[in-house]
């Protein structure tokens, strides 16, 4: 991946195309919400370590970057992530015309997803 992407979404909230800068931020999130998490997401188990979550980076980075991953930042501070699963950056639609969205967020931080969207 050449250049990261990045969405400013309005005056307080940017998404940015995931990076290994990005890496303590997860991890550090993680850890001060294992128990929030856990709850919903299987990985947070495994994660005792930021090698962890650095390789889930990495793995990003050296993937075709098809299913695009975005850090989500709440004024300046990571809040979570999010995938945008299935899409089809050249021609700017989802291959399957079904947006999948994943949000993995830290605890007091919601998200509304608009239903219709497709």
């Amino acid at each position: 991946m050449s250049v990261q992407r990045e969405i400013i979404v309005d005056d307080t909230i940017l998404l940015k195309e995931l990076g290994l800068d990005d890496v303590e931020a997860i991890f550090n999130t993680i850890v001060n919400e294992r128990d929030y998490l856990e709850e919903w997401l299987p990985f947070v188990e495994f994660t005792r370590e930021i090698s962890y979550t650095r390789r889930f980076v990495e793995n990003y980075l050296n993937s075709d970057n098809s299913d695009a991953t975005f850090a989500i930042y709440y004024q300046r501070k990571f809040v979570g992530i999010i995938g945008l699963k299935d899409t089809d950056p050249d021609n700017k639609k989802n291959r399957n015309r079904l947006l999948a969205i994943r949000i993995v967020s830290a605890q007091g931080y919601n998200y509304t997803l608009l239903p219709g969207i497709n």
